[in-house]
C-alpha cells in the first residue's frame, strides 16, 4: 500500500497541473466506460451488496451517470476563484476570495451498500478538482 501511495503522490503532482479540458477528457472516458459497462456494474453490484437489479440500475448507475455528467458540465464553474463582497463599513476597505487548489491523494473507504457509486462518487469530484 506504502508503495502504491507513494506513486499515486508522484502522479497527483502532475494531475494538479492538468486543465479543466484534460480533467474532462478523463471524466468523460469514464463515463463512456461506465455506459458500456452497466451491465457489468449491476451484475457485481447484485452480487456483492445483495441488490436487485432494478435498485443497482437506480443506485449504482444513475446517480454515478449523473454525477459524472455534472460534473463535466459544472465543474470548472464551481471552482472558479469567488470574490466575496464586503459586510458592512468595518470590511469597506477589505477584500475576500474563495480559491479552490488540488490537496492531494485521495483515498476512498467506502461502505459495501453501493460499492462503485460510493467509491466513484468522491473519485469524480476528487478528478476534476486536480487530486
Amino acid at each position: 500500500v506504502d508503495e502504491i501511495v507513494a506513486k499515486a503522490h508522484v502522479a497527483q503532482k502532475q494531475w494538479a497541473k492538468s486543465t479543466f479540458s484534460e480533467r474532462r477528457s478523463v471524466l468523460n472516458a469514464i463515463l463512456d466506460y461506465y455506459i458500456r459497462h452497466t451491465d457489468d456494474v449491476v451484475r457485481v453490484s447484485v452480487r456483492d451488496s445483495g441488490k436487485t437489479r432494478l435498485g443497482a440500475v437506480l443506485g449504482e448507475i444513475t446517480p454515478t451517470l449523473e454525477k459524472l455528467r455534472w460534473t463535466i458540465s459544472a465543474g470548472e464553474d464551481i471552482l472558479k476563484m469567488e470574490y466575496r463582497g464586503n459586510h458592512g463599513l468595518l470590511t469597506l476597505h477589505k477584500s475576500a476570495r474563495v480559491e479552490w487548489h488540488p490537496v492531494g491523494v485521495l483515498g476512498v473507504l467506502a461502505p459495501f451498500n453501493y460499492p462503485c457509486h460510493n467509491i466513484l462518487n468522491h473519485v469524480i469530484s476528487g478528478l476534476m478538482a486536480g487530486d
